[in-house]
């Protein structure tokens, strides 16, 4: 068992170091070019888009707040100290290596990728579409919100219906960016895979028993 995590492991490290060296070769930005995902990515634009009211508009700028980086961060903190006066340490650098690794990747994507945002956004971003950050934030936080139910809740019910509400919400957090405009399809998948990669990564580093950090 523990040699198949270990493979596991090394392969999202590949694929991390892999998408690297794709990023920085311009490999990425030529395939999100292809005519297949900008083809794709405008066809699904332009559907969400004519699905806009003026109450939707308004609710899902609420709703795409839950996965702002400044909200994510003060809610890192909160629960950062929480854990901290539970005495779980090990769960606290799970978090925030999730977060910071999964950010930076997102924030040196964003750098040298620089696509546009959609024409036809209803809010202002000053950032590059690609890859959402929201996208990518809402996976880390509440996707590290699940595992750590699964850690420490002997509760199954509860654990299922942590697991159920955290999806939902991190497909909600990506949907918002859809309708509000401000994502590509294209976008808000890739920032679900970075912070899904780096919290696994974090969990199997950091969260694994046989390293010698205790809770």
């Amino acid at each position: 068992m523990k040699l198949a995590q270990n493979k596991s492991t090394i392969a999202l490290l590949s694929i991390a170091f892999l998408y690297l060296v794709l990023l920085l070769t311009g490999v990425i930005k030529n395939l999100i070019n292809l005519s297949i995902f900008t083809t794709t990515d405008k066809a699904i634009g332009t559907l969400v888009n004519s699905l806009q009211t003026t109450l939707g508009t308004k609710m899902f700028s609420w709703l795409t707040f839950l996965g702002e980086e400044y909200f994510i961060g003060i809610l890192a903190i909160v629960l950062s100290i929480i854990l901290w006066n539970f005495n779980k340490r090990r769960p606290i650098i799970v978090l925030w290596l999730t977060l910071a690794c999964s950010s930076a990747f997102t924030y040196a994507t964003k750098l040298i990728i620089d696509r546009p945002r959609p024409e036809y956004a209803t809010i202002l971003e000053h950032s590059g579409s690609f890859p959402s950050g929201h996208a990518t934030l809402a996976v880390a936080f509440y996707g590290f919100l699940i595992y750590l139910f699964w850690k420490y809740s002997k509760n199954r019910r509860g654990r299922l219906l942590i697991t159920v509400l955290g999806i939902v919400l991190i497909l909600i957090i990506g949907f918002s960016r859809l309708y509000l405009g401000v994502h590509y399809l294209s976008d808000v998948i890739t920032g679900y895979l970075i912070g899904l990669i780096w919290l696994y990564l974090s969990i199997k580093i950091v969260g694994t028993d046989h390293l010698i950090l205790k809770d």
